[in-house]
């Protein structure tokens, strides 16, 4: 039997274990970053935006297509909260998305919230991502970007791929991402 005093401490001791365990909680969901997007097409339109507001959008498909780099792949996938998704528990590893921009292999990885894009071939994707650099400009000067990509998906200028197995991408946290851009297309 538990004498009065032993239950009091045992009663402090779960008090202090569960407010730890809040508090711990709170913590973690306030160190989320704030992801503040900008349009990595904004300098070039207003570099190629007149006086009269008058904007050249093939001078500004031009460029874009020069300066095409990374943060044009980042920007669309951070729309699309892909920051999200997470490593596996069931060991996995982190979430892997290939593009096929043309001819040219891109590879992103999610850790942590982060992404790290890079142009380089990869064979350890959980979905490959086929459109063209053109197109992705083009996602990028749309009004809609979420419409951009669901018109993109329908008239096949994207194309979507699963190699990964549903468990592993359940796992991950990126098949009702998935399941979204697909069921919209239809």
């Amino acid at each position: 039997m538990i004498n009065k005093k032993n239950f009091i401490i045992l009663i402090i001791i779960l008090i202090i274990a569960i407010s730890l365990i809040l508090y711990s909680k709170s913590k973690k969901e306030n160190q989320k970053q704030e992801i503040i997007l900008e349009n990595p097409l904004k300098k070039i339109i207003i570099n190629n935006t007149n006086e009269a507001k008058i904007t050249n959008i093939e001078k500004i498909k031009e460029q874009a297509l020069l300066d095409f780099n990374r943060k044009y792949i980042d920007y669309i996938l951070l729309y699309l909260e892909i920051d999200e998704l997470h490593k596996s528990n069931l060991g996995y590893g982190n979430p892997n998305i290939k593009f096929i921009l043309d001819d040219e292999s891109w590879n992103t990885e999610i850790a942590n919230g982060i992404l790290s894009t890079k142009k380089q071939q990869s064979n350890d994707e959980d979905m490959i991502i086929k459109t063209s650099r053109k197109e992705i400009i083009n996602i990028l000067l749309s009004e809609n970007i979420n419409l951009a990509i669901e018109n993109s998906l329908k008239s096949k200028n994207i194309e979507i791929e699963l190699v990964a197995d549903k468990i592993e991408l359940v796992s991950k946290g990126y098949l009702s991402m998935y399941n979204e851009l697909v069921d919209n297309k239809k």
